[in-house]
């Protein structure tokens, strides 16, 4: 497999885990299992923090196509 190739295979890869994680935590709020506001707040964050990660990687891989 060259780099490239698994470049790509691997940014695929991450962004499938990372929106698994995104789709864990939202169920976890929208069925009402957040114990305290505490962790309510933590996963929103997470959301937001893997949501931005998702964003970054998208942004890297439209840097390297303009090359």
């Amino acid at each position: 497999m060259s780099a490239l190739t698994y470049g790509g295979a691997f940014e695929r890869e991450l962004q499938k885990l990372i929106i698994a994680e995104i789709n864990a935590a939202g169920d976890t709020i929208v069925s009402g299992n957040v114990e305290d506001f505490s962790r309510y707040q933590r996963l929103v964050g997470m959301v937001a923090g893997l949501r931005l990660a998702i964003k970054l990687c998208e942004d890297a891989n439209d840097k390297l196509s303009e090359r």
